[in-house]
């Protein structure tokens, strides 16, 4: 099937159509569905846009009512639309240096070092819309790569939204007072990235018990008292703490600092989270929805580290390994990120991996852990809806609803259907209601 953007020519409005409508779009867009994510609202084939804002999904018929003069009409043939795709946990500037693999330390003038630093943040910028993503909660810029995209931002070259985190401060006086732009605003910078443990791979993430396959149970890379300035400082300024945490030695640590610090009310105000959350014990699975806190997760992870996860962890601690499902099942808000430090920007390998577990790139293996399946809708739920939450975001993204942000992902194919997850190609890709990836054209700036 060939899918391209048409313009629709010669329709003729019915009666009702060409009443005064009670607001005009800029775009109309027709597809094969219109997924809108909402629990209790009707998916439609067509949907209104006005700046950068939804005004309506509708009938082919009934979004008519929303055409004006200047109305630009659009067809996607067979094709399906979808929220915004979320990237709850990447690194763009980690993307950007393996997709533009240019050693910067060979540039010794600084001038040539930004040079090359912003050529890599637009390579993976242009690399993430491709994919089909609109915005991305970023782990790995620091300031002088977030002082590029600022500025990228004010040309106007910058189209993806982002999410940013600061590094973990030193002291208090580190950490400024959180100035939020708003959950509309295209960059954001309210959260802070604190650090409990490594990973399980090099067996530096930190166990209750000695490592399976090693002696030792590795360690925590920030002391629990350390762990509860910081946590007490994100409080006292203003920002959500998101603490990497793999081990389930690290999990209950960090559980336990946040019971600590945050009250009920600082824990609803800040939402915490914590990023991978890849082993729990069983006692503390549960805690994290008493808790209110998120649970940061990225599918590939289990699909590309469970081999040796069951050798570091045995048969026994591996259960609370990966365990989407069971957090879901108790309440957990869960929102998934394609980890774009170590692994591809592949949403939809990411979606293979939560709903299957298996390994995007050997299917026919697995699946590793089939008590954690989700279904489709929950997968791609935790790309919309539970990443747009995670960023208290969850009013104006993550949805296709009447006054949300129009940004909006169309792909080939039903994401919640029957059909192929790999492989899905992205035809465009909308932010803020533009336009800024089309299948023929490729990437606009």
């Amino acid at each position: 099937m060939r899918t391209m953007f048409l313009a629709i020519c010669g329709l003729t409005l019915p009666a009702t159509a060409q009443l005064a409508p009670p607001d005009t779009a800029d775009l109309i867009i027709f597809a094969q569905r219109v997924h809108v994510m909402a629990p209790g609202a009707k998916d439609g084939v067509a949907v209104a846009i006005r700046g950068t804002r939804i005004l309506a999904v509708s009938t082919r018929i009934g979004v008519l009512r929303y055409r004006g003069a200047q109305t630009r009409l659009v067809r996607l043939n067979g094709a399906h639309v979808f929220p915004g795709l979320i990237d709850a946990h990447g690194d763009i500037l980690g993307l950007g240096k393996r997709v533009d693999a240019i050693n910067v330390a060979q540039f010794a003038a600084e001038e040539s070092v930004k040079i090359v630093t912003r050529r890599q943040l637009l390579a993976a910028h242009d690399a993430m819309l491709r994919a089909g993503l609109t915005r991305v909660h970023d782990f790995g810029m620091d300031p002088s790569s977030l002082a590029i995209v600022k500025d990228l931002a004010a040309e106007g070259r910058w189209k993806i939204g982002v999410y940013g985190t600061l590094a973990a401060p030193a002291s208090e006086q580190d950490l400024p007072p959180a100035d939020d732009a708003g959950p509309r605003a295209r960059l954001r910078f309210r959260a802070v990235r604190l650090r409990a443990d490594g990973r399980l791979a090099d067996r530096t993430a930190a166990l209750l018990a000695d490592y399976t396959d090693a002696a030792g149970s590795g360690g925590m890379t920030t002391s629990a008292a350390l762990l509860r300035q910081q946590v007490a400082w994100c409080r006292d300024k203003g920002y959500q703490p998101c603490v990497d945490a793999s081990g389930d030695r690290a999990n209950r640590v960090v559980l336990d600092v946040l019971a600590g610090v945050l009250s009920l009310a600082d824990r609803k105000r800040l939402r915490p989270r914590i990023e991978h959350a890849q082993v729990f014990s069983a006692p503390d699975l549960p805690r994290l929805a008493e808790l209110g806190v998120v649970a940061s997760m990225q599918p590939r992870q289990l699909t590309t580290g469970m081999a040796w996860a069951l050798a570091r962890l045995g048969h026994d601690r591996v259960q609370g390994a990966y365990a989407w499902r069971t957090l879901l099942d108790r309440g957990t808000v869960v929102a998934f990120g394609t980890n774009t430090a170590e692994e591809p920007e592949d949403p939809y390998a990411a979606l293979f991996a939560a709903v299957t577990t298996r390994p995007p790139l050997m299917p026919e293996k697995g699946p590793y852990r089939p008590d954690q399946t989700l279904t489709r809708r929950e997968a791609v739920a935790a790309f919309t809806t539970g990443a747009a939450y995670a960023a208290f975001e969850e009013t104006v993204r993550g949805r296709i609803a009447a006054g949300y942000e129009a940004d909006l992902t169309v792909v080939d194919r039903d994401l919640l259907g029957d059909g192929a997850l790999l492989g899905t190609r992205v035809l465009a890709t909308i932010v803020a209601g533009e336009r800024v990836y089309q299948r023929r054209t490729g990437v606009r700036r």
